[in-house]
């Protein structure tokens, strides 16, 4: 059987009739071939600026904000408990004590609260002792942690303090011997008589008092446990740097709650 071979016809296409990118479509494509990167750049700049924002405005905002610094001892009976896990678990227990004294919601978020900026800060001297005992495998764990400290740590953690004590970040402190006397060898703490309008009998000297001997320091022992039976309570002098124009009614606010622990009986 012979094959026959069908020629097809080709359809006629009118050249009039084949369509073509708009101007907009080519300026489109033009642009991409010579800002593809500066575009892609610029979205993520703008992603991230929208991240942030969103974050500032979700970012909870407190009445009351705490510093802590000093040695910090876990109190856990888990055997593998650290500080990584306790001390901020820690600072959480001395925050809630602080929010039963806030009489008033200053950012008007409904809410009283507050939180503890809180840093690790050995001596020298309690920084060599744990050093030592640590060697001993059957010491609590948290004096591992000697190992793992250093001058690099200290002069870190003393750094982040004095920016919250000198910009206001943080007002009412609890300290331990050593950092009491490092921050307020400037005369940065208000003396209590200025503060309180007399001298309570807790007080060490003219600017803190002793917290295992107030009432406060007592009723919310649990809330204190892991901190030094040296451990103060004292006040910050209003800040002058970095401060906003409500600073005012904030330091007042912290005043209040500071008279508060310090009157507390029950």
């Amino acid at each position: 059987m012979k094959e026959f071979e069908v020629e097809r016809e080709e359809k006629y296409v009118d050249p009039d009739e084949i369509k073509r990118p708009t101007s907009f479509l080519k300026w489109i494509e033009n642009f991409w071939y010579h800002y593809k990167w500066h575009t892609i750049i610029g979205l993520f700049f703008v992603i991230l600026a929208i991240v942030l924002v969103v974050q500032l405005v979700q970012r909870e905002k407190y009445d009351i904000k705490i510093a802590y610094a000093g040695d910090f001892t876990v109190m856990s009976e888990d055997e593998n408990a650290t500080l990584l896990s306790d001390f901020p678990e820690a600072m959480e227990k001395i925050s809630k004590a602080f929010e039963s004294f806030i009489s008033d919601d200053i950012n008007n978020d409904k809410k009283k609260n507050a939180i503890t900026h809180g840093e690790y800060l050995l001596s020298p001297e309690r920084e060599a002792e744990l050093r030592k005992q640590a060697q001993d495998k059957s010491i609590e764990t948290n004096q591992q942690w000697a190992f793992n400290y250093s001058a690099n740590d200290r002069s870190t953690a003393t750094e982040n303090v004095g920016v919250l004590l000198s910009t206001g970040e943080a007002i009412i402190c609890l300290m331990d011997t050593y950092s009491y006397k490092t921050f307020g060898s400037d005369g940065a703490f208000a003396r209590l008589e200025d503060v309180l309008g007399y001298l309570p009998d807790s007080a060490i000297d003219e600017c803190a008092v002793l917290l295992s001997n107030t009432a406060f320091g007592e009723y919310f022992k649990q809330s204190f446990e892991g901190l030094p039976e040296d451990t103060v309570l004292c006040i910050r002098k209003k800040a002058t740097v970095g401060v906003g124009r409500d600073f005012d009614e904030i330091y007042a606010a912290h005043i209040d709650v500071f008279k508060r622990v310090i009157g507390f009986t029950y």
